[in-house]
């Protein structure tokens, strides 16, 4: 019995920095869970998941876990989208071609200094912007702007009484980390619980 992580992607954590990915794949070792990159699975029947390479394995239970991604319809909507489909935005959450259009969450795509960039933002944080710039549009108002931050680091608990602090140009497993994602989850739950 054991535990594959099967991503489609050259690397785990595809979306990271190669510097995180390796740190994350050291805890996955360490931990004796398998790595499967570069293929997708594409079918499953009678307890054996199937791969795109033709190969297969056994498999008790299936999690997938699925990466966020645009409605088909808003690329036939006629609102300016990106490559992969999400609304362009301005950093007021307003679509670039059709200002009356606001796009929030996994929706939309804010574009700054000419580039559009994904952002990550908590739901809640989305949903104020989005109220203030709707509030602010019925005003007249177009210079009130949403400014999204990026986040610096990700912190990650791997259940081995240590946690994974991932950015940039950061990758440290530790037990401080650990104590830091505590405090963190515990502050983050304190605001939404007085919001």
């Amino acid at each position: 019995d054991g535990v594959t992580l099967v991503e489609r992607g050259p690397q785990v954590l595809p979306m990271s920095s190669p510097n995180a990915s390796r740190a994350a794949e050291r805890v996955l070792v360490r931990q004796r869970i398998g790595i499967a990159t570069g293929t997708t699975a594409v079918g499953g029947d009678n307890g054996t998941l199937h791969f795109d390479h033709g190969g297969s394995t056994r498999a008790d239970l299936v999690i997938w876990a699925a990466e966020r991604a645009p409605q088909p319809w808003l690329a036939t909507s006629g609102l300016e989208t990106d490559e992969r489909g999400f609304v362009v935005t301005d950093a007021g959450l307003r679509s670039v071609s059709h200002p009356a259009v606001f796009a929030s969450g996994s929706a939309g795509r804010i574009r700054e200094g000419g580039n559009a960039d994904r952002r990550t933002r908590p739901a809640r944080r989305d949903a104020t912007a989005l109220l203030r710039g709707i509030a602010a549009a019925l005003k007249g108002d177009v210079t009130t702007l949403h400014r999204p931050t990026r986040p610096v680091a990700t912190f990650v608990d791997p259940s081995d009484g240590r946690a994974l602090v991932l950015g940039k140009n950061i990758a440290v497993h530790s037990t401080a980390a650990l104590y830091l994602k505590g405090r963190r989850d515990r502050e983050l739950i304190q605001r939404l619980r007085t919001a």
